[in-house]
């Protein structure tokens, strides 16, 4: 119960988004659901749709590359956790992890769960009204260009999210109107300098870091 109780505040918490750069005050909290609800396998469809049965608004998900270029739903490096597979995400073709199962890890209910593309996640979430949290692992030039024109199909209220700076500033060039989120672990001076330039250079850019190192002082 310790366990299921962590998680569920996990999920509630540690992906709120926080704006620091300008100093806005806001009176609300907007709750973004991690990889989709909780007690249904991470980053598949079939959490996303709890996510809108249990009342949020705004998802996240983590987009990785198959050897072949499709970008997929995962948090991982490898395939290793989430299914009944083995090896880097990176080092198998799409069809050969669409033949995994990414759902009995999570309960017999969602055996033979597929992993999705990150095109079904989006057509998901414009059916079901969902603003998705995109956060992007790692991917190279063409990959970021492929991102870019991906999400240009779609009429939604989304952001991008990366650990990585340059990710970030190649998809700013290519979609400069968009939203995008720098995530830190630890809040750092230089952070906070790095996204002000952009925000006065007129991008729409925020920090997100992790709850755990937020205080008084590291906000002012």
């Amino acid at each position: 119960m310790k366990r299921k109780l962590s998680v569920a505040l996990l999920v509630i918490l540690v992906v709120t988004t926080f704006t620091f750069v300008g100093c806005e005050k806001r009176d609300s909290t907007t709750s973004i659901n991690h990889r989709g609800y909780f007690t249904a396998p991470e980053n598949t469809l079939s959490a996303y749709k709890l996510s809108k049965e249990k009342g949020f608004t705004f998802v996240e998900c983590d987009v990785a590359f198959t050897k072949d270029g499709v970008a997929v739903l995962l948090h991982d490096n490898t395939v290793n956790r989430t299914s009944n597979g083995s090896g880097k995400i990176s080092q198998l073709t799409y069809e050969e992890v669409r033949q995994l199962d990414f759902g009995s890890w999570k309960g017999k209910k969602y055996a033979g769960e597929k992993i999705p593309t990150l095109k079904e996640f989006l057509d998901l979430c414009r059916e079901l009204e969902l603003s998705p949290y995109i956060e992007i692992k790692q991917a190279d030039e063409t990959q970021i260009s492929y991102l870019a024109e991906l999400v240009s199909n779609y009429d939604l209220n989304h952001s991008r999210l990366s650990f990585s700076w340059d990710a970030l500033t190649q998809l700013m060039q290519l979609r400069p109107n968009d939203r995008y989120g720098y995530i830190v672990q630890n809040l750092a001076k230089n952070d906070v300098l790095t996204v002000a330039e952009r925000k006065n250079d007129g991008y729409d850019v925020f920090l997100d870091c992790n709850y755990i190192f937020i205080n008084a002082n590291k906000v002012e």
